[in-house]
């Protein structure tokens, strides 16, 4: 079989221009720090790099959301913490005015009741940064928490509300919204009542009772309020770890692998050097050689 002088040269330039092209491939790789420039590329690769990328940022919003239910949480087991201070103090206000010596000293117990009073008032009522209250009302039973999902299908309630902690609001009926809660402000007045009267009266054991169980039901929407943060806490990690193997995948998807690609990029340059070498002998031949 006769191979002409025209094949050998195609043959040539043809090898030139190959490894030229992977040459310039494995370049852009490199600079641009992307395996492939085009969808025609790999379709598939791309396909399920983009639906990674998707993915990740539906955990990302998981992770906004979760920001915002770790400072409301925070505020709120705060502002709880501070009431149930307030409200353990009035208890000892109503323990030493059984041991009062006289109307003197119930008075001025009813001025300390009365300033607790006032300060439970202030932070129950009172507002975050955005103007929203703390303890997140719920003026009648048709309303209802909002819920933040933190991660997938998961949802927490925005806030505590003060139906539950306070138990101040109720519906048209006049039942407590979202179970039997007692008013805790009604009960810390009656206690107020009875040691700034005229004449200043030690709280009766009733009283007593009662505000016994409106501490108690204070500190169990504390608790809860704890709860909530340990749950948003836990799905933070479960969303950071799978955020991070989202990551990874579509990274060895659609990512540069420098030392695989600055390999190919020296092997594809020497066949090259090597191909213009021959194809420039080649050029200078003839058939005297």
């Amino acid at each position: 079989m006769r191979i002409s002088s025209q094949q050998i040269f195609d043959a040539g330039v043809k090898s030139i221009q190959d490894h030229a092209g992977d040459t310039m491939k494995y370049q852009t790789q490199i600079s641009s720090g992307k395996k492939y420039q085009n969808v025609s590329d790999n379709p598939a690769d791309i396909g399920l790099g983009m639906k990674y990328a998707f993915d990740k940022a539906q955990f990302d919003m998981f992770q906004n959301n979760q920001k915002l239910m770790v400072d409301r949480t925070n505020v709120i087991e705060a502002q709880l913490g501070s009431i149930y201070s307030a409200m353990a103090s009035l208890k000892q206000v109503v323990a030493q005015s059984n041991g009062a010596s006289g109307q003197s000293d119930l008075a001025a117990l009813g001025q300390k009741a009365a300033s607790l009073r006032d300060t439970i008032v202030q932070m129950t009522d009172a507002k975050d940064s955005s103007g929203r209250p703390i303890l997140k009302p719920l003026a009648n039973s048709s309303d209802s928490m909002g819920t933040v999902e933190i991660e997938p299908n998961v949802f927490v309630a925005e806030g505590v509300s003060l139906s539950e902690s306070m138990g101040r609001y109720v519906n048209s009926a006049g039942s407590a919204v979202g179970g039997s809660y007692v008013d805790v402000i009604a009960i810390v007045n009656s206690v107020v009542s009875a040691l700034t009267g005229s004449p200043p009266t030690v709280p009766s054991q009733t009283v007593a009772a009662n505000l016994d169980t409106a501490v108690t039901q204070v500190r169990a929407a504390q608790v809860k309020a704890g709860l909530m943060s340990k749950q948003i806490a836990g799905s933070q990690d479960a969303v950071e770890s799978k955020q991070g193997n989202l990551e990874n995948a579509r990274a060895v998807l659609l990512d540069t692998d420098i030392a695989e690609a600055s390999a190919n990029l020296s092997r594809s340059q020497t066949l090259l050097q090597a191909a213009q070498n021959i194809f420039a002998k080649l050029q200078t031949s003839s058939l005297f050689d």
